[in-house]
């Protein structure tokens, strides 16, 4: 809250909350931050279980490179 980041970079397996439920928690807030989900699946499936979250973006780790940069500038322009 007291940061208030424009752009969190989320990964989908983190220790004590996974990356979806950390998602829906931002979003549901006031001004919630993008958010593009990372990980190590890529599967139209994981992409839709994300964006129902309230992922605004999903980047699988292999394409996080080449994608990434691009994709956060999309989604901050």
């Amino acid at each position: 809250d007291r940061l208030r980041p424009d752009l969190v970079i989320m990964d989908l397996t983190m220790p004590g909350m996974n990356g979806l439920e950390a998602t829906r928690r931002l979003k549901a807030r006031p001004g919630a931050p993008r958010v593009v989900i990372l990980s190590l699946h890529d599967s139209e499936a994981h992409r839709a279980v994300a964006a129902a979250a309230g992922a605004d973006a999903y980047a699988s780790k292999s394409e996080f490179g080449d994608a990434l940069l691009g994709l956060i500038q999309a989604l901050l322009a």
